[in-house]
């Protein structure tokens, strides 16, 4: 029988939403060919799949879709990213002035989760007699409406985004959780709302928590001084 070659040292890091302690070690070259041979198809979908497999193979305890929400994966990968294949990692930006090409070093180990310690009202007022209670959808639900969140450039996508992230329907006589309602009568419930009752729920979708990183550069082509923001996890591959 062939040695082990590789004895893999575990780690620990905090889970955003539960904020709990996991314990990880570094991916290997199985998991490392799989993640390639996904971001290879260029289907975003397949890659985020790769990332969760990646995750549940190489953290002591063993994740379900609904367990965690979208920025825990993404921050989760990052670490196992961090550790597997080195705390930095070069991306090309273009500047806000010029539109040149710029690339920059990030220190993985510095990104965060934005929004997460924010206290937002979960519970939208629609009118006198309907209130709309809002949530962070989970992986998983995402995974099932088909959202990436890196990728919300057609209506149809932002619309299954917004109902992943309602809850429940409340009136004062009943209660209508969302997950409970098919598919086409919750549309139509959003499709009724007037301009100002949707604005109100896309404005809490649109703080859904991600991972982010600030950075800051002058462009090698006009000497701008750039301060801008990388978000969302297939930015930072």
């Amino acid at each position: 029988m062939l040695p082990r070659v590789n004895d893999a040292p575990k780690f620990e890091m905090t889970v955003p939403s539960l904020q709990k302690q996991v314990r990880y070690r570094p991916f290997l070259v199985k998991e490392e060919k799989n993640l390639l041979i996904a971001l290879e198809t260029g289907d975003p979908q397949s890659s985020l799949n790769a990332v969760f497999d990646t995750i549940n193979s190489c953290c002591d305890e063993d994740f379900k879709p609904d367990d965690l929400t979208a920025y825990d994966v993404e921050y989760m990968f990052l670490q196992l990213r961090a550790k597997s294949v080195g705390e930095t990692s070069r991306l090309k930006t273009e500047c806000t002035k010029c539109s040149a090409p710029n690339e920059v070093s990030i220190d993985l180990t510095k990104v965060e989760v934005s929004g997460t310690s924010e206290e937002k009202d979960t519970k939208i007022k629609i009118n006198d007699e309907i209130t709309v209670r809002m949530k962070w959808p989970t992986y998983g639900q995402l995974s099932r409406a088909g959202v990436n969140l890196d990728n919300l450039t057609k209506i149809d996508s932002i619309f299954k985004l917004i109902l992943t992230c309602i809850d429940a329907v409340l009136t004062e006589e009943e209660q209508f959780k969302m997950a409970d309602v098919p598919e086409g009568e919750a549309m139509e419930f959003l499709e009724s709302l007037n301009t100002e009752q949707f604005s109100k729920i896309r404005e809490y979708v649109e703080g859904i928590p991600q991972v982010k990183y600030n950075i800051h550069f002058n462009c090698s082509e006009c000497g701008e001084v750039n301060d801008t923001t990388v978000a969302g996890l297939t930015n930072f591959f």
